[in-house]
């Protein structure tokens, strides 16, 4: 053979490996961005189901509408789900508890309840009290104090927060 011939085989040889690298790199490069948007198309999924979750959450929420308190009184006692029995603001002598019951909807565990006790004669506050739930709930709840020789006559005050805000002032009298 002559050495142009050859030259011509060594050519297509070379042209061969060239091609088959470009080859090799394309399918390499498709494959990754077959992966990529595989990837994506996933990341997407999970992105509509977080969406469609939030969406929901906001939907309950929307239904069972904002935490509020919706009645408080003073009462001489308590039934076993803690609602008033016997709502009154006057007290016979010797009466030694007295009790506020809180209807409530919708809290959660960053709502809160806080009572203030005040023995108005002397101005002094007799009691402070907290609640917070630990999970969302509705119903009832009550605070009370107790003075087992029987509370002092005169006039009593108890003030009810909720989150923090003053929702009721109420005057009580013991005779």
């Amino acid at each position: 053979m002559d050495s142009s011939h050859k030259e011509i085989k060594t050519g297509n040889k070379t042209s061969m490996k060239i091609k088959s690298r470009l080859v090799l790199i394309s399918a390499v490069i498709i494959l990754a961005v077959i992966f990529a948007s595989a990837t994506w198309l996933l990341s997407l999924t999970g992105c509509c189901n977080d969406r469609i979750k939030i969406e929901e959450k906001v939907q309950e929420v929307l239904k069972k509408g904002p935490s509020e308190v919706e009645d408080a009184v003073v009462c001489k006692s308590i039934d076993s789900n803690y609602a008033p029995i016997d709502p009154t603001d006057i007290f016979p002598s010797g009466t030694n508890e007295i009790n506020i019951s809180i209807k409530f909807k919708n809290f959660t565990n960053k709502d809160s309840l806080k009572v203030v006790w005040k023995y108005v004669e002397t101005g002094e506050d007799i009691s402070t009290q907290e609640f917070s739930p630990r999970e969302s709930v509705s119903g009832y709840h009550s605070f009370n104090i107790r003075y087992t020789e029987g509370f002092p006559p005169g006039r009593y005050n108890v003030k009810l927060y909720f989150n923090s805000n003053l929702y009721i002032s109420s005057d009580f009298t013991v005779q």
